[in-house]
């Protein structure tokens, strides 16, 4: 979780890294809490050149999420861009194409909004140029 930030409605304990069940390496991101909760973590990639990029990502679900999302923002024209996360016993892989850096910078984050017990996990994340 290397540059990694977390905002979260009163629940930062909520996003963690852990050895439980991660598809590569070590270590995954994990969202959970045995109540309800909110948490976001993310990061600003910085001293990009200008132009279209990927954001892909590894993730698994435990689903029943009132929201559940991989996002982009804050690379310019005030847009922000999702890729809703759905229920995935296995490790499946989320995409989100053509994000249109025009400022040299780009927030990449996950967003639970979860209830009791809800959990996301997320491992292999990619961010590059097209």
């Amino acid at each position: 979780m290397t540059s990694w930030s977390t905002w979260s409605n009163g629940n930062a304990d909520a996003d963690f890294t852990e050895p439980k069940a991660p598809r590569t390496g070590s270590l995954n991101l994990t969202h959970w809490k045995s109540t309800a909760y909110q948490v976001y973590t993310y990061q600003t990639v910085t001293g990009l050149a200008n132009g279209n990029y990927t954001l892909k990502a590894y993730v698994t679900s435990s689903g029943g999420h009132n929201q559940c999302q991989m996002q982009t923002q804050n690379f310019g024209g005030g847009i922000k861009m999702t890729k809703d996360i759905t229920t995935n016993a296995a490790y499946a892989q989320f995409s989100i194409l053509n994000i249109n850096v025009t400022n040299g910078q780009c927030e990449i984050g996950f967003w639970s909004d979860g209830n009791a017990g809800n959990w996301l996990s997320v491992d292999d994340i990619q961010f590059y140029k097209q």
